[in-house]
């Protein structure tokens, strides 16, 4: 599900691009710690895949300024998200940020519907949820119950501008989102590691330039680099690099809390990242090349994970 919502993602923010309707989806496939999360039997897998279907139908409610079968839809997303995982609270404050810039703020009347078919459905499926939480522990997130279990990882990673500010925080997340498999006991080499990072870095690069060139060239009535963004496009894009944002900020924000923060918080919006990225890729590839270049994603996120279980997981396991 989390795949074929990577794909609909793709498709709805930018119909016309095949690289991206083919590679999102490979790289969210082909995700070593996606697939590993996603051959095991719990909640993470599934909170990825309903996080990815409300990234799904906000990207669609943007271009279609939230019809009401797509508010329901999202409400009743978001309501199975949160009583699968908290970590979907998150989603709450993006709904309502990309509803009020899609309606328009003024549209007092159109946002406050729109708000009520999505928190309706949202509600009904989790109050009783968090009304047991609460009846239960006295909070809604059990976190103190946690604290008090697991005295071990109760003190704080830090502090929140000391993790947001730290090198070896940043290093330590990303080493976490392709490796570090088994709770951190079977690590990558720093070669393999790097070899991972660097198409990620030029990527994230190529997003910067674009959203910079292209941001420039619309608030100054000039030429748009290729592709040309339409103003729901933008919002898309906008909306999904704040969800990245937010969805890391809560990781270091639980390490005001928690020593065992770690970078699987941030895999619900896999999607988001990878859309991105990939974007970002895009931008700096002729479309002469992008079909060698879909070809060469899709088959080192292959070769990646063959060479990651044969010669890492794989050969752990057996040596226990």
């Amino acid at each position: 599900l989390t795949v074929a919502f990577a794909y609909g993602m793709s498709r709805v923010l930018f119909p016309a691009d095949a690289f991206l309707a083919v590679t999102v989806p490979a790289v969210v496939a082909f995700q070593p710690q996606i697939s590993y999360e996603a051959a095991m039997v719990n909640n993470d897998i599934v909170s990825i895949a309903l996080y990815s279907a409300i990234l799904f139908l906000m990207i669609l409610g943007i271009r279609d300024r939230f019809p009401y079968r797509v508010c329901l839809l999202l409400g009743t997303s978001l309501g199975l998200g949160l009583l699968t995982k908290s970590n979907s609270l998150s989603a709450i404050p993006l709904i309502a940020l990309a509803v009020l810039l899609s309606v328009g703020w003024r549209q007092v009347r159109a946002w406050l519907v729109r708000g009520s078919l999505i928190l309706l459905p949202a509600a009904v499926l989790a109050a009783p949820w968090y009304l047991f939480l609460y009846r239960t522990y006295g909070n809604l997130d059990g976190l103190d119950q946690i604290a008090a279990l697991q005295s071990y990882w109760n003190k704080p990673a830090g502090t929140f501008f000391g993790m947001l500010l730290s090198w070896d925080f940043i290093v330590m997340r990303f080493k976490e989102t392709w490796g570090e498999f088994g709770w951190r006991r079977i690590h990558l080499t720093s070669t393999l590691n790097w070899i991972i990072a660097l198409p990620m870095l030029v990527a994230f690069a190529g997003l910067i330039r674009y959203l910079i060139v292209a941001g420039v060239a619309r608030l100054t009535d000039r030429d748009e680099p290729s592709p040309r963004l339409e103003r729901w496009q933008w919002l898309g894009v906008g909306m999904l690099v704040l969800t990245c944002i937010v969805a890391y900020l809560a990781i270091i924000q639980f390490g005001t809390r928690f020593a065992l923060t770690q970078a699987r918080y941030f895999f619900p919006v896999v999607n988001a990242a990878a859309l991105l990225l990939l974007f970002g890729l895009r931008t700096l590839i002729p479309r002469a090349y992008h079909a060698y270049a879909q070809g060469a994603v899709f088959a080192s996120g292959v070769l990646l994970n063959l060479f990651l279980f044969t010669q890492y997981i794989i050969p752990h396991f057996i040596s226990l």
